[in-house]
């Protein structure tokens, strides 16, 4: 008598498998941005991070620069202890440059749970390279 298994596949564990490889050989293949092109980004942000100035939003400050070209805007809070959004920096930064602005989450886009109005304070201290957030810029 042949003995079965009484182990049984769950459905979907297969295919499942199947699509987490596929994901993992995708990003084999692709290597991401030049480096050179990396250290030019990021010496034009640190040049305009350079130029930053002090401001005052809703009673809490923050540091700020916005680019020669006045296509992005950088800023991050000049002090501990206050709690501050996406929301937040968009409208401080529209008041200091009376530009439409909009935050540029990066990976925090792919975050469940996360909004406009979520608090982004836990989320910079958890960054041990946090310098600030950028806002992009329609003037």
């Amino acid at each position: 008598m042949k003995k079965q298994s009484v182990h049984k596949q769950a459905p979907g564990v297969l295919p499942g498998i199947a699509l987490a490889a596929l994901v993992a050989m995708s990003a084999c293949e692709f290597g991401g941005p030049f480096p050179e092109d990396v250290a030019a980004s990021k010496a034009i942000n640190d040049a305009v991070w350079e130029t930053r100035t002090r401001i005052t939003f809703n009673g809490a400050p923050y540091e700020f620069a916005v680019s020669d070209t006045r296509d992005f805007a950088q800023i991050a809070p000049a002090a501990p202890n206050f709690a501050y959004t996406a929301a937040d920096l968009e409208q401080a930064v529209a008041a200091e440059t009376g530009c439409s602005a909009v935050f540029q989450g990066g990976f925090l886009d792919r975050l469940e749970g996360y909004t406009p109005d979520t608090n982004l304070r836990s989320t910079q201290e958890g960054l041990t390279s946090f310098n600030r957030w950028r806002i992009d810029l329609s003037c």
